[in-house]
C-alpha cells in the first residue's frame, strides 16, 4: 500500500478532498484545482510502496500508455509529477469520471442484457483503441472500469496494468486481453467466476440471452480472436 494523503493536502496546486479507492499500484483521490474536479492517483515513494518496480517506473509506464490513447472511453491524463519535491512520491492527475466501478454498477442496478451490452461495447471500444496503438492490458478487470452516473457509458479509469508495445500486437497478446474481457462479462452476467469447465452464462442465469452467453464463451475459449458485437 502507498503512503496516504490527508484531506486538505495540496499537491502542486491540486487540493485533496477525499480518498476514493485503492487501485493498481496506487490510491485514487478526489481533488480540485481552480474549482474544477479531477482525480489524483498517488503511487507514493519507493521507500513506502512495496512494489516490485519503483513507483516512478510504474507511473512512467502509465503515462506512456495514456499519452497514446484518446477517446471517450479512456480517462484523459491531465498532469504528472513528483511531490513534495523532485525526488518525492509519483502521482498522476486524471479526468474526473463521476460514477461507480463496473462491479458496483451491476450489483447495485441489476442491469438488463441490453444495458450490459451497451456498457461492454464501451469497454471493447477502449480495448480496440489500445490495440491500434500497440497497448495491451491482459489483466484488465471490473475494478479498472467506471460506469458514468446516469449513463450507459464505460470509461477505463485505471490503466495501471497496461503495457505499451513496440509495434503491432501478436494474436496471443490480443487473445489475452479478450479473454480478460470474457471473464468480466461472465462475472457480470452470472455473479460468478468462470472456472475451466464453467457452464454458459445462460445456464447459470436463465435471464441471459443465449446470444450474449455465446459471446462470453467465445471470449473465454482458448485463443479468442476479435469478434463482432453488432
Amino acid at each position: 500500500m502507498t503512503d496516504m494523503l490527508a484531506p486538505g493536502t495540496c499537491v502542486h496546486g491540486w487540493k485533496v478532498i477525499r480518498h476514493l479507492r485503492e487501485g493498481r499500484h496506487g490510491a485514487f483521490y478526489a481533488v480540485e484545482r481552480d474549482g474544477q474536479p479531477f482525480v489524483l492517483k498517488w503511487l507514493g515513494s519507493s521507500q513506502k510502496s512495496g512494489f516490485f518496480e519503483p513507483p516512478e517506473v510504474l507511473a512512467e509506464r502509465e503515462v506512456t500508455c495514456l499519452k497514446l490513447l484518446r477517446g471517450p472511453h479512456v480517462a484523459a491524463l491531465e498532469a504528472q509529477g513528483r511531490w513534495p519535491e523532485e525526488e518525492g512520491g509519483s502521482f498522476l492527475v486524471l479526468q474526473a469520471v463521476e460514477g461507480m466501478t463496473l462491479t458496483q454498477w451491476y450489483h447495485q442496478y441489476g442491469p438488463t442484457a441490453r444495458d450490459m451490452l451497451h456498457v461492454f461495447l464501451g469497454i471493447t471500444s477502449a480495448l480496440c483503441e489500445m490495440h491500434r496503438k500497440g497497448v495491451r492490458y491482459p489483466s484488465i478487470s471490473s475494478g479498472d472500469i467506471t460506469v458514468r452516473k446516469g449513463r450507459l457509458e464505460s470509461v477505463l479509469t485505471d490503466i495501471g496494468g497496461a503495457f505499451p508495445g513496440w509495434g503491432a500486437l501478436t494474436s496471443d497478446e490480443i487473445g489475452e486481453d479478450l479473454h480478460a474481457v470474457g471473464v468480466m462479462l461472465y462475472q457480470a452476467l452470472t455473479r460468478k467466476n468462470p472456472g475451466p469447465y464453467a457452464p454458459p452464462p445462460h445456464v447459470v442465469n436463465p435471464r441471459v440471452p443465449r446470444e450474449l452467453s455465446e459471446v462470453a464463451m467465445r471470449l473465454l475459449a482458448p485463443g479468442p480472436t476479435p469478434i463482432s458485437w453488432m
